[in-house]
């Protein structure tokens, strides 16, 4: 079922500097992709926020007395944990899904452009996939298997920091490298196999009886799919998957989520070091704080990570949409195979 040229998206990838075509340009600017990846997002914010119920923890610390010393570390090593854990999950979601998303949308305008777009049922079919990284399709639930990944990254970090050390922008800066360079040893492999494992799993289970189905449509596609249909999703699902094994694929994931480090790093350091949270506010007196002063500045970001609605500086979401590595990778995708 694997039939998407490959090395023919890697050879355009390379020439197409600063070449990226209207069509590429005007569907980015258009939105399509954008609202896909934020009802994604709403939905994974929710997911992530019940996974990891930093409120809870909160509640523990506030009700445990101040007499026992050791109960009140183990509940505030607790929350710590998970209020980093909270937020650095969304920031790689957003990461992850923000190339996911415009990789589907351009595979199918490449098809569209080569007459041989996919029914439209399959179309929708295929770009609801992201609705399962919030919940579990058959064995596979992608976004409890991040969270986990990135818990026991901020674990290892937590326990291993002294805690009375005095944190300045270059320290915290080090210490989010160091959080990447343990969450990502193996170049995104682990990212890779689990899109994988989802990708697989989501086929198998499109093709069961939905109980949910709301319109006669769904009803059609879940209870009575055409073979023709059925084809054409394995088909989609299967060139996904050549271009998620390809270099190119993983070198603009981790392009990207550099980038959302970056402004993720940049926007806690204003908040750290700088009266207020503007960018351009006045310097703290202390330009150095203690690590356990962090922790609820990174907390507080978690709804700025999956907030389409800020400054136009701090829209994670937006990464993808406005760097040339990105739109010479969705252009190779758009014009592979092009004779």
């Amino acid at each position: 079922m694997r039939q998407f040229p490959v090395r023919r998206m890697i050879v355009l990838a390379s020439k197409m500097k600063e070449r990226i075509s209207d069509e590429v340009e005007n569907t980015l600017a258009n939105g399509d992709g954008k609202r896909l990846l934020m009802a994604a997002l709403k939905e994974i914010k929710k997911e992530i926020s019940m996974l990891i119920d930093v409120q809870a923890k909160q509640n523990v610390v506030r009700e445990v007395g101040r007499g026992d010393v050791q109960a009140r570390l183990t509940a505030y090593r607790d929350l710590a944990i998970s209020s980093i854990t909270r937020t650095l999950s969304a920031l790689y979601i957003t990461a992850i899904l923000q190339i996911l998303i415009h990789t589907q949308v351009f595979q199918l305008l490449r098809l569209k452009r080569m007459g041989k777009a996919p029914h439209e049922l399959v179309q929708r079919k295929y770009l609801s996939m992201m609705k399962f990284f919030a919940i579990a399709c058959g064995q596979v639930n992608f976004l409890q298997s991040v969270v986990d990944r990135v818990e026991r990254s901020v674990t290892r970090c937590y326990d291993g920091v002294n805690h009375g050390d005095m944190y300045d922008d270059k320290k915290v800066e080090g210490m989010l490298q160091g959080l990447r360079r343990d969450l990502e040893q193996d170049e995104n492999d682990w990212i890779v196999m689990l899109l994988q494992d989802l990708l697989s799993s989501y086929v198998a289970e499109s093709f069961k009886p939905d109980e949910a189905a709301n319109s006669a449509e769904e009803v059609m596609m879940g209870l009575r799919m055409e073979s023709e249909l059925r084809k054409q999703l394995e088909s989609l699902a299967g060139d996904l998957e050549e271009i998620l094994e390809s270099d190119i694929f993983a070198e603009t994931l981790m392009f990207v989520e550099e980038k959302c480090f970056e402004a993720f790093g940049n926007q806690l350091k204003e908040r750290l070091f700088n009266n207020g949270t503007d960018l351009g506010s006045e310097p703290r007196q202390s330009q150095s704080i203690p690590f356990l002063k962090i922790v609820p500045s990174i907390s507080n970001m978690f709804a700025d990570v999956l907030n389409s609605q800020l400054d136009v500086q701090l829209q994670y979401a937006d990464i993808a949409l406005q760097n040339q590595m990105c739109k010479e990778y969705f252009e190779a995708i758009y014009h592979a195979g092009s004779t």
